[in-house]
């Protein structure tokens, strides 16, 4: 058991954003609303964000928000693309189905470019979620039984179609950054857990 518990430290996170005085969370919606305007989203497109405020309004421990990386946020103390994100995962199940977790993590990374964040920071949490996707799915479906429903698949078929934008390049073209970055991290941790090892094929003694 202790796999379990390892990887479970190793891909979950606390924020308690959510918790805070009830002022500061009006203004931080307020201030939220007001960015995503700058950055030139429309009303339909700020919607799915203010969905997922309300949502961690109501859940303030469901916020878990940027796992094994840097919170890069838009607004102070809250990242708005691991919020939505969250809000996917957990507010609407996407955790729980292969499918629904691919394109959530996909909207992470085209949502954290859309607002001009750096290919190290868009790339290395991109490659994080897609190798933690077999752990989470198994924690979340065999493990805590969670199942989509329905009316989650809708709500979240709504927020994609939302959201989402249409790329006409080829898939090595658009993911060559996450593609390297996963490359990168995979060569560390295999590096760190089997360096004794490594080293006897490395070094010609």
């Amino acid at each position: 058991m202790k796999i379990f518990t390892f990887l479970k430290d190793l891909f979950s996170s606390t924020n308690d954003f959510f918790e805070q005085d009830d002022n500061l969370i009006f203004q931080a919606k307020r201030d939220m609303d007001v960015i995503l305007q700058l950055w030139g989203y429309e009303l339909s497109e700020r919607g799915p964000y203010v969905q997922a405020f309300d949502y961690f309004v109501r859940n303030p421990k469901h916020f878990n928000g940027a796992s094994m990386t840097e919170e890069l946020c838009d607004i102070p103390w809250l990242d708005l693309d691991a919020m939505l994100h969250d809000f996917l995962y957990r507010g609407l199940n996407a955790s729980a189905n292969l499918k629904m977790m691919w394109r959530a993590d996909k909207l992470l990374r085209q949502e954290m470019r859309r607002r001009g964040k750096s290919s190290w920071n868009t790339g290395y949490r991109f490659a994080m979620l897609t190798l933690k996707t077999p752990f989470f799915l198994f924690w979340a479906y065999v493990i805590k039984g969670r199942r989509l429903t329905e009316n989650q698949k809708r709500d979240l078929n709504i927020i994609f179609a939302l959201l989402e934008k249409e790329d006409s390049r080829k898939w090595h073209e658009k993911y060559r950054g996450e593609i390297t970055w996963t490359l990168v991290i995979l060569t560390i941790i295999f590096g760190y857990v089997y360096r004794t090892d490594l080293l006897k094929y490395l070094l010609p003694f």
